[in-house]
């Protein structure tokens, strides 16, 4: 065999393991993103607690970036926006949560009136909040 076909047969053996070593770093990456988010998710508590409601949605947001398949931070930050006595951002987030929580575990319709007292009965809130109802009813209906 000569030094040439060596080298080729090397070149093969090798190419996998750098695919291998490719597809490593990218889940490595994948658990530095989400120490990160639980990271983010202490500071977003610890801000919400001090009062600081817009820094702990912005923090909530991002976190909710870092991993969209988990929508229950829109539910959060829609609680937030409530909070804040801000009824057209609250529904948007609700609206936006109802849509994407394809489980609808998250969504207990008996406790949404308390966490969303402030804006429960908002002219602004209402359309969004009769939507968001609307989707989890129709999916739980289509589910049985």
């Amino acid at each position: 065999m000569t030094a040439k076909n060596r080298i080729l047969i090397l070149f093969f053996l090798i190419l996998p393991l750098v695919s291998l070593q490719s597809l490593l770093w990218e889940e490595v990456e994948r658990i530095l993103e989400t120490d990160n988010s639980y990271d983010l998710l202490v500071q977003a508590n610890n801000l919400a607690s001090e009062g600081k409601i817009e820094e702990a949605i912005e923090l909530q947001f991002e976190v909710w970036k870092m991993n969209r398949s988990s929508t229950a931070h829109l539910l959060v930050i829609a609680f937030m926006y409530s909070d804040l006595n801000n009824p057209e951002m609250s529904g948007k987030f609700l609206l936006e949560f109802a849509k994407r929580d394809i489980s609808g575990g998250h969504f207990q319709q008996e406790g949404l009136e308390s966490n969303f007292a402030n804006v429960w009965n908002d002219v602004i809130f209402i359309p969004y909040r009769d939507e968001a109802i609307e989707i989890v009813n129709t999916r739980v209906n289509e589910n049985k």
